[in-house]
């Protein structure tokens, strides 16, 4: 943490902090910061931030680096950060949560340019002030134009060919074309950070699972977990899911959303539609809604369901990890103080009732 007035200038340098790599906090003074060519990244899986920023009047001039967010905070957090003049070009935002986060502030200039911003959660998000002045053109999603939550954002994992946010040696470019864009000078967009510097030691890419198309398909294991036997599905499975079915139908609460055959009949079709922005729907609605009779649904529901069924059909464990994502989210956001019975003659939370 800085304290007084400067100049920073941080070039071909790696940062590594278990929960922070730089902090700026309130005491410190007008700096001037210069970030080059450099990797600035956390370990921990409850880090804060990459960089964080609580100080004002500073000034950021970044180009050409990475900005990796290993834990549940924000690669990039300011708060308040009023009058920073933020400026970066040419860079990596990759975030198990939020990319970049704005909290608070005023009077603050902002522009982000042909950077690559990659989330599990939200890209973009914060409160902006009337008196902020933002800039947003040339990154990897032309959506990023504004701090709006979920429906932009890009899953690792799911991008094919892209990255690992906890493996910043794979290649941090990505070829589907739907999100691939140029510059503004119609080169490439990101660091480039794979094509000049090595692998970092500290970390180990894991190996890509690929799955067995031949005979019957079979799982790919995953070592975060402990696998069990998927049973095959039979009558009585198939009588539960009906029962299912109908007894929220009667209730009302069967979302437009759940995929029909049609929409199973290839994995590229079921992606395209499911497995991006939708999955971010569910997530943030929960999150921030955290209200069962105001749109949720239990629409998530039924996408943890097809998402189950994609995994059995390809042995894919990214539908796994989707499905997971919606389950934390859920779990995270429990209302234990009010509850209501279930199709199974329990009691479980209700969300946003009051009391």
């Amino acid at each position: 943490n800085p304290t007084g007035t400067g100049t920073f200038n941080i070039n071909n340098s790696t940062l590594i902090g278990k929960q922070l790599a730089i902090a700026i906090e309130p005491d410190a003074g007008p700096i001037d910061w210069t970030i080059q060519n450099s990797y600035l990244g956390n370990t921990d899986s409850d880090s804060y931030a990459a960089m964080w920023v609580r100080a004002s009047n500073q000034t950021f001039h970044i180009e050409k680096s990475v900005f990796d967010m290993s834990g549940v905070g924000s690669a990039l957090f300011f708060f308040p950060a009023s009058g920073i003049d933020f400026f970066m070009d040419h860079c990596d935002i990759l975030s198990e949560k939020n990319g970049v986060r704005f909290t608070g502030g005023v009077s603050r200039d902002v522009t982000i340019k042909n950077t690559n911003i990659v989330s599990q959660s939200t890209g973009l998000f914060g409160d902006i002030s009337p008196s902020d002045l933002l800039s947003f053109s040339y990154n990897n999603i032309s959506g990023y134009n504004s701090f709006t939550p979920g429906m932009n954002d890009v899953l690792p994992g799911i991008v094919p060919d892209y990255i690992d946010t906890q493996s910043p040696g794979v290649d941090f470019r990505y070829s589907n074309n739907q999100l691939l864009m140029a510059d503004e000078f119609g080169g490439a967009i990101g660091s480039g950070y794979s094509d000049s510097l090595p692998p970092l030691p500290t970390f180990t890419p894991s190996p890509i699972p690929t799955p067995t198309h031949t005979g019957t398909p079979t799982p790919t294991p995953d070592p975060l977990f402990t696998s069990t036997p998927t049973p095959t599905p039979n009558s009585n499975e198939q009588s539960y899911i009906d029962r299912f079915i109908a007894y929220w139908t009667g209730v009302g609460q069967v979302p437009s959303t759940v995929p029909t055959l049609e929409e199973y009949a290839t994995p590229e079709e079921f992606d395209r539609l499911y497995m991006g922005s939708l999955i971010d729907y569910w997530v943030n609605l929960i999150q921030n809604s955290q209200n069962l009779q105001a749109g949720m649904g239990w629409g998530s529901s039924y996408q943890t369901h097809a998402l189950n069924d994609m995994y059995r059909a390809t042995g894919d464990i990214k539908y796994l990890r989707a499905n997971q994502s919606i389950l934390e989210q859920t779990m995270a956001n429990r209302d234990d103080k009010v509850g209501h019975t279930t199709f199974f003659g329990e009691m479980a939370p209700a969300w946003g009732t009051p009391y």
